[in-house]
């Protein structure tokens, strides 16, 4: 992409007279990156060289990557999108001859992925591991880990977090519609928890050092006055 220096032509809503790439196309490609190898990056690639503007392909191309373990080569990947988009910025607002965008907003979410989670107790580093896979593999790969993370919390806080985790990342990946479902459920489910559903071991930790019925204390009152 470094040999392109300027935007294509477009009218003033943004439309550009190039043609999308074909949907089809897209798709076959999607549906192979679970299984995908080096013979499908090289197909990814070679539709790139002839539609650089497909942005969305460099987000495939790179996915691609990381699930055959070229992590190196899918961070180049991200890096050079990156740097085309901030020489040429008006790209984001650009469309197809179909009006279909040149970029979407999951593109755009993997390109700048979240730190941490505007709404969080702090991520674990199991939780950095999932961002890590969305990342790397996309969407479906970290729903999946996910949801093996989730099988092994056992405190309603940490099922609570592990579900706001899965709302995050649908939101991040453009899913907006799904995300305000999951996130309507938890603030629902939210306004009825006391600390006790919370965080029931922390009352257990607080209950054995402050039983509630405390011991007697010895008073100068009950004691004998007999030598």
């Amino acid at each position: 992409m470094t040999h392109l220096t300027t935007a294509p032509m477009a009218n003033g809503t943004g439309k550009t007279p190039l043609a999308p790439t074909s949907a089809d196309r897209t798709a076959d490609y999607l549906a192979k990156l679970p299984a995908a190898d080096n013979a499908l990056l090289q197909q990814i690639e070679q539709s790139l060289t002839l539609a650089p503007y497909w942005l969305d392909g460099h987000a495939i191309a790179a996915q691609a990557a990381g699930k055959l373990g070229y992590h190196a080569v899918a961070d180049a990947i991200r890096d050079e999108l990156r740097a085309f988009l901030d020489r040429l910025p008006v790209l984001q607002n650009l469309s197809f001859s179909d009006m279909s965008p040149f970029i979407s907003d999951a593109t755009l979410n993997w390109l700048h992925p979240p730190a941490t989670a505007t709404v969080s107790s702090g991520t674990t580093p199991e939780q950095d591991a999932v961002w890590h896979c969305f990342q790397q593999h996309g969407l479906e790969a970290a729903l999946h880990a996910a949801e093996q993370y989730q099988q092994h919390l056992t405190e309603p806080r940490d099922q609570f977090y592990g579900q706001l985790l899965t709302a995050q990342l649908l939101e991040q990946a453009g899913m907006h519609a799904l995300a305000q479902q999951h996130y309507r459920q938890l603030r629902q489910a939210g306004q009825h928890l006391s600390l006790a559903d919370w965080e029931p071991g922390l009352l257990a930790a607080l209950a054995e050092k402050a039983p509630m019925t405390a011991p007697a204390k010895t008073t100068t009152a009950n004691r004998s006055v007999n030598p």
